[in-house]
């Protein structure tokens, strides 16, 4: 979208107003309050959303040779405040974004050494595309802190002589609730038409960060919501270098980690990826490692 905006228009001008709940904890970067532009006195809260003010323009030739983008920001509670003054005043002066395809065309002004431009990125270690976490979306109910309560709930969801009415009085939860593509009594059906209960498929799940619990996973279809059968088939006894596909808040530490368990997608904040050490692949490869020197093989090794 960005990309097409910059072969549209001749000069993007932005007001960032932050005040998004997610990216910034509606803190300044001073650690003050930062409210969304739409708080009021009867509405505190406002929206979540971060808010910035777009003005674009289009001279009316038919190629755009050298857009022009310009960014300034707006803090705090009196945001509007400075907004309306910035028209009479220089205290608020705008900064020339560069947009590239290197920085995915963004348009804030970005600030880095060429150094940092030649870095390795995370990604291109590996022979394949990360993988994304596992995502559950049944309340919990496949994943337990105690591994006995998770076994007996996991025996009577696969016991043909437990009707699905009693299970549903036995364990409430997402297992008998129906939601978005997932008929719970269908669903219980077919996973007793597929499988038997095996414990050998109860596996240590990083639920969030030093947070390991028990998980029941099968890769009958529905039963997870994204059971993501290749990760399922990778080197567990390896492990996994995790990291996440987007930005999340600065607050949010270091954005790594490392297990030879599962892991849930949202167990690092802006969703959970995963790079196998040692590739499964039907390929053949010739590599000496993930975090290897060499350059043409510094990728993860393939079966």
């Amino acid at each position: 979208m960005r990309e097409n905006f910059l072969k549209e228009f001749d000069s993007l001008t932005f007001d960032s107003l932050n005040g998004d709940s997610r990216e910034t904890g509606k803190k300044t970067p001073d650690g003050k309050s930062d409210p969304s532009i739409f708080s009021t006195k009867l509405n505190k809260a406002g929206i979540k959303s971060g808010t910035v003010i777009s003005l674009l323009v289009k001279s009316g030739k038919s190629k755009v040779q050298s857009p022009k983008v310009f960014y300034r920001q707006f803090w705090g509670a009196k945001k509007a405040e400075q907004l309306i003054s910035a028209l009479y005043t220089d205290l608020h002066n705008y900064e020339s974004a560069n947009p590239t395809t290197d920085n995915r065309y963004n348009f804030r002004p970005i600030f880095s050494s060429s150094e940092y431009k030649s870095w390795v990125k995370v990604i291109d270690l590996a022979e394949e595309k990360f993988i994304q976490g596992m995502d559950e979306d049944r309340a919990g109910a496949l994943i337990d802190m105690q591994r006995e309560t998770l076994i007996q709930r996991m025996k009577n969801y696969f016991d043909k002589n437990l009707n699905f009415e009693d299970f549903s009085k036995i364990h409430e939860g997402g297992l008998v609730r129906d939601s978005a593509g997932f008929v719970a009594a269908i669903a219980r059906t077919r996973a007793q038409r597929l499988e038997n209960y095996n414990t050998n498929n109860i596996f240590e799940y990083v639920y969030r960060p030093f947070d390991v619990r028990s998980a029941y996973i099968t890769l009958i279809p529905t039963i997870w919501k994204r059971a993501r059968p290749e990760y399922q088939i990778q080197h567990f006894d390896t492990g996994f270098f995790v990291t996440r596909s987007t930005s999340a808040a600065a607050a949010e530490g270091i954005p790594f980690y490392f297990t030879t368990a599962r892991i849930a997608r949202d167990a690092l904040k802006g969703h959970a990826v995963v790079l196998p050490v040692m590739l499964k692949s039907p390929e053949t490869a010739t590599s000496d490692g993930l975090f290897a020197s060499s350059t043409p093989s510094t990728r993860a090794v393939s079966d």
